[in-house]
């Protein structure tokens, strides 16, 4: 009974940490949407003095504000961004220099680290554009915010909590290959709907091959980064452009990456 008790301690001790970054990235938006919601009663109030506040609400809620929502938001997310980058990240990288093993001595390849990624998001991304799947182009004022969120920010909170941390914990209870597996799992199930978790899933398997292979969390660091940039700045501008060129593109990237990964992962590495 102790066993299975310390077992699943260790579980739970696993999983506390996507779920307390989970809940805190949901707690920031929920903050933020009170916040913005407080204003427009603060508005309403002004425009009908004499109503009470249970009227005041109603008319509030009978309003369509998904758009301004959307704008309240992007003007915020540099708060988001800093909270991320100043108090989740610097925990997430205590929590894994507890774990960290020596970094591995085995050169890096840069070629892999820079076009690997790029023809991995063609590979994912093109067929969806065929099947009509729409991107949406940033051409918002706070583009450069959500580029530093969604390229830089992002990527290593994401490496230091699934790769750094999450990882690391558990292999204290499973032999590799498993805890290989189970991360991929659970780094997929983090993301949202069905498409965003095939793709993790398929993202997460190569950093974890990446992280297993050279011990240095900067690895999967890069090649997330890359990955999230091409998805947001390349992939949304493939919509218009002629089938024939988006066919030979693919080809290309299919064959790329498989010459990519085959010199990668064809050595044997512990």
């Amino acid at each position: 009974m102790k066993r299975k008790t310390s077992y699943f301690g260790k579980i739970i001790r696993i999983l506390v940490w996507p779920v307390l970054i989970g809940v805190g990235q949901f707690l920031i938006v929920a903050i933020l949407s009170f916040l913005f919601m407080q204003k427009q009663v603060d508005q309403m109030k002004l425009e009908y003095p004499l109503e009470s506040e249970e009227q005041i609400i109603e008319r509030v809620n009978q309003l369509d504000l998904s758009a301004p929502l959307n704008e309240y938001m992007e003007s915020h997310m540099i708060y988001v961004v800093l909270i991320n980058a100043f108090l989740f990240v610097p925990i997430l990288v205590h929590q894994y220099y507890k774990y960290r093993q020596k970094v591995s001595k085995e050169k890096k390849n840069n070629l892999f680290l820079v076009f690997a990624p790029i023809a991995f998001c063609l590979l994912f991304h093109i067929p969806l554009l065929g099947m009509g799947v729409r991107y949406e182009v940033m051409n918002t004022s706070y583009f450069w915010i959500f580029l530093f969120s969604e390229g830089i920010v992002g990527p290593v909170l994401e490496e230091y909590l699934f790769r750094g941390v999450v990882y690391h914990k558990l292999k204290e209870i499973y032999p590799t290959k498993n805890a290989m597996i189970f991360c991929i799992l659970i780094f997929a199930l983090f993301h949202g709907n069905i498409l965003q978790i095939i793709f993790a899933a398929l993202l997460g398997t190569i950093l974890i091959l990446l992280y297993e292979k050279y011990q240095d969390i900067k690895v999967p660091i890069v090649f997330h980064s890359i990955v999230n940039l091409v998805s947001l700045l390349c992939i949304p501008y493939l919509q218009n452009i002629h089938l024939i060129f988006t066919i030979v593109l693919f080809l290309v990237s299919g064959i790329c990456f498989y010459w990519f990964c085959q010199k990668e992962f064809s050595s044997k590495h512990n």
